[in-house]
């Protein structure tokens, strides 16, 4: 069944937003019986049939409404260091499909892109939610404003756990792991020496992620797969 993320809430949800409308209708072809599910961004969803369809009008019947299962336990914020463009993209759709809860761009010393416009944010921002729809999230997980290392250093310190991913960093725990962490990967050529010098003052632990060194566009899903897979995220 298809999914879609809808503004209102759900128990008054009668018609369909134009945007999803117009998708349903000309794009999937979809008619009156079929369904679809339906999510509030907040974690709950519903099936709902279609009752009448057009190319600007289309009716639903929903379902009970029950929580989204796709959602999981272990909160996990990646400050990702600035990489180019494409690969960014990359990173946000895996990482999302793998159940990040929020996304932080952060500019480093190694960053080749140095800022991000408002444009590029919405583009980002609308990949997540498509990601979302696509893997069965319950949330669309946020992508926040570009931060500096220092800025993100900061909110690291907030969460239960911050690790910054570098290759000759203590091992990463494989046995229980706190609820909230934040993950921070670097850009290409990976963190600077004196940013390590920097997160190490912040109080930020640096891990390693095995033996082999990973492209920046693996590291955030491979420690986030990581991180599911022994919180329970898989189960």
């Amino acid at each position: 069944m298809q999914r879609f993320f809808i503004q209102t809430p759900l128990e008054c949800t009668e018609r369909l937003p134009a945007d999803i409308a117009h998708q349903v209708a000309r794009v999937l072809r979809l008619g009156a019986g079929a369904q679809v599910v339906l999510l509030d961004g907040q974690g709950q969803q519903a099936v709902a049939e279609l009752i009448e369809v057009s190319a600007k009008n289309v009716t639903v019947r929903l379902g009970s409404i029950e929580p989204a299962p796709g959602e999981p336990e272990a909160a996990v914020t990646l400050y990702q260091g600035l990489p180019k463009a494409a690969k960014m993209e990359s990173i946000l759709q895996k990482a999302v499909e793998l159940g990040v809860t929020a996304v932080v761009p952060v500019v480093m010393e190694r960053s080749i892109v140095r800022e991000v416009g408002e444009g590029k944010l919405a583009r980002w921002q609308a990949i997540a939610r498509e990601a979302a729809e696509q893997s069965g999230r319950g949330r669309v997980p946020q992508v926040c404003d570009c931060v500096t290392l220092t800025k993100a250093i900061a909110q690291m310190q907030k969460h239960g756990a911050a690790w910054a991913a570098d290759f000759g960093g203590a091992p990463l725990p494989t046995m229980t792991f706190p609820k909230d962490i934040g993950l921070l990967i670097g850009p290409e050529g990976g963190v600077a020496p004196g940013e390590r010098e920097r997160l190490a003052t912040g109080g930020i632990t640096s891990i390693s992620l095995g033996p082999r060194i990973l492209r920046c566009e693996t590291a955030g899903p491979a420690a986030i797969a990581v991180i599911m897979a022994v919180s329970g995220g898989w189960a």
